[in-house]
């Protein structure tokens, strides 16, 4: 995707950076996407990308560790 935004291919840049961005929201992903919407002249929804850090990924791992562990001790 990163090469067709080199070329200026917006559109085709950010079928296949969205892509990538479902499937793994890293924050370098996030970052070409935001960059790929703003060259496309939608700043708004650029600012709408969620940079998800290796951080909050732990923290939503701990969150659902406990709410597992309290879920067990509740039946």
């Amino acid at each position: 995707g990163w090469i067709y935004y080199k070329l200026e291919q917006y559109d085709q840049a950010y079928v296949y950076i969205k892509h990538s961005y479902d499937i793994m929201p890293n924050p370098i992903v996030a970052s070409h996407l935001q960059t790929v919407l703003i060259a496309l002249k939608k700043p708004d929804l650029a600012k709408h990308i969620q940079v998800v850090t290796k951080k909050d990924e732990q923290q939503k791992l701990k969150i659902d560790l406990i709410n597992k562990t309290l879920n067990l001790l509740m039946y």
